[in-house]
């Protein structure tokens, strides 16, 4: 019975893509931007075995369509912090739409899937740009620790290749360099009481030593750490200054 097979899905191919799709939901942990979701749809589609039956085709077409539905709920209630209303989407619809356009596509489920996860992601930047203001918002909370890329990242949950670029778009400086100047500011104000020595008070901002706090004072405001401290407070403060307002609007 040839056309029996054709019906037919073996084990070995039904757990290599349930252990795909399983790993790719732990990576979506952290990679609901568009960067991260094309990335990770692109190493799920490379990795999971093609279907060769239409029972095949069509398990790990609704597969995939399971994912992406709740990969794009997660992403969107991550971009509000909730659910609203006001920007409700649908999409298991945005899924099947492009399935009817499959004529012709080898794998169909498979294109279709990574060509929604791009479409989508970067739908939803555009519609929920990467929180920038939280980023610099939590620099400067943790100024005196360690900061990285990366935890920045972490802690407002998107890629970090994402809120690097949008953060330098917006406040024109890059996280390490808002940091650093986060942190410098800080460093003159705790000079500025008197409750500090220069010692102190570097170590206190949390600088590894007085070479990088000198380094640093000398990249931001062109003047030493010296020069900084004769200035009146306010003529600090200018030098200081962060940035508020986007340098471009998205």
């Amino acid at each position: 019975m040839p056309e029996a097979r054709l019906y037919c899905t073996a084990d070995e191919w039904l757990h290599a893509v349930i252990s795909e799709v399983q790993r790719s939901i732990g990576v979506i942990e952290f990679h609901e931007d568009e960067l991260g979701a094309f990335s990770t749809a692109r190493s799920l589609i490379s990795h999971i075995p093609d279907p060769r039956t239409p029972v095949e085709e069509q398990l790990l077409r609704g597969m995939l369509v399971e994912l992406s539905v709740w990969w794009a709920a997660k992403a969107h209630a991550r971009a509000h912090g909730g659910d609203v209303a006001s920007c409700s989407f649908r999409a298991e619809n945005q899924v099947h739409d492009a399935w009817r356009m499959r004529d012709l596509l080898p794998n169909p489920s498979k294109r279709v899937f990574t060509e929604w996860a791009a479409e989508y992601f970067r739908a939803l930047r555009r519609a929920h740009p990467a929180p920038v203001h939280e980023a610099a918002r939590w620099i400067r909370e943790h100024s005196r620790e360690r900061v990285t890329l990366r935890l920045v990242a972490r802690a407002v949950g998107v890629h970090p290749v994402a809120l690097r670029r949008d953060f330098q778009a917006c406040f024109g400086l890059s996280p390490h360099a808002y940091h650093q100047r986060t942190r410098l500011a800080d460093t003159m104000r705790l000079l500025r009481t008197g409750s500090h020595d220069a010692r102190s008070a570097l170590y206190t901002a949390g600088w590894s030593s007085p070479k990088s706090l000198y380094r640093a004072a000398t990249e931001i405001s062109g003047k030493s750490v010296h020069e900084l401290r004769s200035l009146p407070r306010e003529a600090v403060e200018l030098a200081l200054q962060l940035p508020t307002a986007c340098v471009h609007s998205n």
